[in-house]
Parts: structure tokens; sequence; C-alpha cells
């Protein structure tokens, strides 16, 4: 299940807080991962993943990705990015 409690004291700098949740869904305690799609073995595991990833992150065809570079340059050729000022910053210290 999943909640918005680790957010929600992040946001509020709750730091015991946040980091008993961070604890309590992602701490040592945690299993791992025993099996993935019948495979049992660690390197197995990694090694479909690291496949499937790249055959989906992959265009199929030289003309593709030229489709591809060229809209991504039309829409950054100008592109400049955004102020950024002291509102964008933020700490998790308690």
């Amino acid at each position: 299940m999943y909640t918005n409690d680790l957010h929600e004291a992040l946001m509020q700098k709750q730091g015991i807080a946040f980091w008993k949740c961070w604890n309590a869904k992602f701490g040592k305690d945690k299993s791992d991962i025993a099996i993935v799609d019948g495979v049992f073995d660690v390197k197995t595991i990694v090694s479909h993943f690291a496949a499937h990833f790249s055959k989906v992150c992959t265009n199929s065809t030289v003309g593709g990705s030229g489709r591809l570079k060229s809209a991504y340059n039309d829409v950054t050729h100008n592109y400049c990015g955004q102020m950024i000022d002291d509102s964008y910053l933020f700490d998790a210290e308690y």
C-alpha cells in the first residue's frame, strides 16, 4: 500500500517522522525480490532487465531515430531554461 506519509513528513520538515517512514518502507528489514518471471538467479534477472530496456528504449530504424532527433531539435533550439530563485530551495533537515 502506498501513502503520502513520506512526502508529507518531508514537506513539513518533520525529520524524525520522515526517517521513520523511510525506514519502514525501504529499511534493511524489507525482503529482496527473490523471483522475477520465474527466474531466481540475480545476474540473470539483471541481464533480462537490461535487455528489455535496451530493446524498448532503442529506435528500430535509422529513420525513426532521425525523426526523433529532428523533433527534439525543433523544440529545443531556442530553449534557455527557467530562472531559478530562492523559492526552489529546500532542505530535509529536522
